[in-house]
Parts: structure tokens; sequence; C-alpha cells
């Protein structure tokens, strides 16, 4: 009589409840203002406008630290994002995320008519009000690993009128702010849930070695 005993071990993901959406919110880290008129200057005011004829075009660079340690972290699915902008003189604009590197004191000699990605959102504030746009798709982005370089405003027309956002020494009620609703990642690794200990036995009819 043979005894032949198995061992059977069924891996899996032990099961846990949904993630539950998390929020975070943001204020505005880096920032620059750059001029075709003042090339070499860097500017702390968030300007924006377009004056080709007077070459003096002027954006608004602005950036939030979104993705990494302790804040939103890399791979998660982004439920929502709305960056809240607040308009210290008011005027049209077009907000791009920025499609190039620059530092935390940017002029038009080093970044020039900065490189943008992707379409634009309209930006029309009057003076003192604040409104919220749905960024939602490119803090996806930055959650998938696109880098981060944050949004550029340019004016929307050439009819050479300025406008201005609130800028990161504002206080928190006017600066820029990000809130992102997020679910993590789940990264919970495969676990031993069972163990199946069976046996099986097996009979042979006795016989005569020749």
């Amino acid at each position: 009589m043979n005894r032949i005993v198995s061992l059977v071990a069924l891996l899996g993901c032990v099961s846990t409840p949904a993630f539950a959406d998390e929020i975070m919110d943001f204020y505005l880290v880096q920032s620059g203002g750059t001029s075709e008129a003042s090339p070499a200057v860097s500017s702390t005011q968030l300007n924006y406008r377009v004056c080709n004829s007077s070459n003096s075009d002027q954006q608004a660079l602005l950036k939030m630290n979104v993705i990494g340690s302790g804040l939103v972290p890399a791979g998660s699915t982004i439920t929502s994002a709305t960056l809240r902008l607040k308009a210290e003189v008011g005027g049209d604009g077009l907000m791009y995320r920025a499609g190039e590197t620059w530092d935390n004191t940017p002029t038009w000699d080093e970044v020039g008519d900065v490189l943008t990605a992707g379409g634009f959102i309209g930006v029309g504030l009057n003076t003192g009000q604040s409104m919220e746009f749905n960024v939602a798709s490119h803090v996806q982005l930055w959650a998938d690993g696109t880098s981060n370089q944050g949004w550029v405003i340019k004016g929307s027309s050439d009819d050479c009128q300025a406008a201005r956002i609130y800028n990161g020494s504002a206080s928190t009620s006017n600066r820029p702010r990000l809130t992102v609703v997020f679910v993590p990642p789940d990264t919970t690794a495969p676990q031993v849930m069972d163990i199946d200990v069976g046996s099986s036995v097996s009979t042979h009819a006795d016989y005569d070695v020749p």
C-alpha cells in the first residue's frame, strides 16, 4: 500500500476594503513672470499679456509640488483636481501645461516664449475674482510619470491688456491653490490565503516475483 500526501497552497491577494478618496491642498512653491521687454529680469508678479507690436509679451509661470513622498503617491488615480486662481488685475489668458524646465527665477533670456504641452484652458478673470479650473488630466499625467513643469499663462490676444494673478507671497486666501482628490494605488502584495492538505491511497494486488 502506498500513501501519497499532497500539499496545495492557494495564493492570492487578501481581500481589503476599497480605498477611499483622499484630498490634499497645494499652494504655489515656484513661480515667475517673464517679459520680452525686460529679457534679463525675473519678476515675482505673475503677469501675462500679448503685445507683439511693442515687443512686450509677458507670461506667468507657476508650479506646485504634487507627486512624491508625503504627497499624492505616484500611480494614484486622480478623481478630481481643481486649480483656483484669483485675479489681482483682471484680464483674459490661456493656460497650458509648461513643456520645458524652468528654475525659480526664470527670465525671457533663459526660457523665451515657453513651450507648451497639450491644449489650453481659457482663463478669463475680473479684478478680484476667484475661479477654479479643471486640471485633473494634467495631475493624472504627473501621477503616471510625466515630469511636472507646472503651468504657463499667456495673454490671449494682441491687445496689450495686462493681467495678473496673485503670487505665492499673497495670503493663502488669494494665492493659487490646487485641490486634488485621489485614490492611492493598491500596493498590497500577494499573500497565502489558504492551505489545503489532501491525501490519496492506492492499493495493488500481491503478486509473486518470478
